[in-house]
């Protein structure tokens, strides 16, 4: 069985000083395991029927796994250095 949680400023209404010691908490004890830059896909500066183009946005996810002993992951979505996004997934 699979619990979620999403911690952000639009839905669960956490504050971004939160978001960041929580962040700064998991990265601490936590292991990266993946990184990720966010992106799009374009073809308007080709042209009408042109080869799309991948733009890097600045945006990075971090995929974290927890403390050794526990089935937690992360996922920490930001912008720059501000935290956008935290997603916990717990295996129990």
């Amino acid at each position: 069985m699979t619990r979620t949680t999403h911690y952000n400023t639009w839905t669960k209404r956490n504050t971004q000083e939160e978001l960041q010691k929580l962040a700064e908490n998991i990265f601490q004890h936590g292991t990266i395991t993946e990184v990720v830059h966010h992106g799009y896909s374009t073809n308007r500066n080709t042209g009408a029927g042109g080869e799309m183009e991948h733009i890097l946005d600045g945006g990075l996810c971090y995929l974290l796994e927890g403390l050794k002993g526990t089935n937690t992951r992360y996922w920490i979505h930001m912008r720059g250095c501000r935290v956008t996004e935290i997603i916990e997934e717990l295996k129990y």
